[in-house]
């Protein structure tokens, strides 16, 4: 019953691992996407405003109808929920997927996309809209505002990208087994190398003497 319990457990961590792995991803990017949310609107932005935080970085109040960082914010804009519904299909895919994947990167990447489309799945279907706060601009240049939902699903495409075009290690044997196979092969070399070396047939003359007579096959 042990030896059953111990292969079971042995057989099933690197699925657990893995799920595991991928529903902290999604769980981290949907809490902080969701916290931040609320935290500006109920919190910083009473009243609206815009805050400097750095010459490159405002905090602002908008809600935009789109996807992420105000895409197609206008095909969407009388239909919120088909927008939900299509976002919710993508993040339960992506993390099945992430469940489902061999490399740890991808498998965080996959979760961050998920949870950060999930965060702002909940926002359509509350509100119609998604809730955005973060102004990156450079002078009067700026870019469309967005949320931490939309930071994750970025880091979840860059780790994603990592995951594509870094190199897959093929498993290595550890030295002591490379010095064992190369041992066996040695001793299955000389082996052979023994028996089939051919010992010569007696003498007729038992006091005659054959030269070479001893030879390395005579231990076969």
């Amino acid at each position: 019953m042990t030896w059953q319990s111990g292969e079971r457990a042995r057989i099933m961590s690197p699925t657990w691992s893995r799920t595991g792995m991928a529903l902290l991803a999604f769980a981290v990017a949907l809490v902080a996407d969701l916290g931040t949310k609320w935290l500006i609107q109920s919190v910083v932005m009473v009243p609206p405003r815009v805050i400097e935080v750095t010459p490159v970085l405002n905090l602002t109040l908008g809600f935009n109808p789109g996807v992420s960082f105000g895409l197609l914010s206008g095909a969407f804009a009388d239909r919120p929920m088909l927008l939900a519904g299509i976002t919710g299909s993508v993040a339960a895919g992506l993390l099945v997927w992430a469940m489902r994947s061999e490399q740890p990167v991808e498998t965080l990447g996959l979760g961050l996309i998920a949870g950060g489309a999930t965060g702002n799945l909940v926002d359509r279907v509350r509100q119609g809209a998604v809730t955005d706060f973060l102004d990156f601009h450079v002078g009067a240049w700026h870019w469309p505002a967005f949320n931490m939902a939309d930071v994750a699903i970025t880091v979840g495409v860059m780790l994603m990208i990592v995951a594509v075009v870094q190199p897959r290690r093929s498993p290595r044997r550890s030295p002591m087994v490379n010095r064992r196979s190369w041992q066996d092969l040695s001793f299955n070399n000389l082996g052979s190398e023994h028996c089939t070396a051919k010992v010569p047939d007696k003498p007729s003359n038992p006091h005659s003497r054959v030269e070479g007579s001893t030879t390395r096959g005579s231990q076969c």
